[in-house]
């Protein structure tokens, strides 16, 4: 919400953000539709051979 609160501020219509680290175990891309028309758009990062979580890239995009 704090990410969508600036970018209304500041005018600005899409977000990227890369190395977000967020594992989805059944889904490789996830949307989620957030406040004032915004949605949030995830490819899930993956686990290395030690179980930690890398990659991962987020797109966040407003109505228009």
């Amino acid at each position: 919400s704090e990410l969508v609160r600036a970018a209304i501020e500041y005018k600005i219509d899409i977000i990227a953000i890369q190395e977000h680290r967020m594992y989805h175990k059944d889904i490789t891309i996830k949307y989620l539709d957030l406040y004032h028309g915004w949605t949030f758009i995830t490819a899930s990062a993956w686990k290395n051979s030690m179980n930690s979580t890398i990659g991962g890239v987020v797109i966040t995009q407003s109505k228009s």
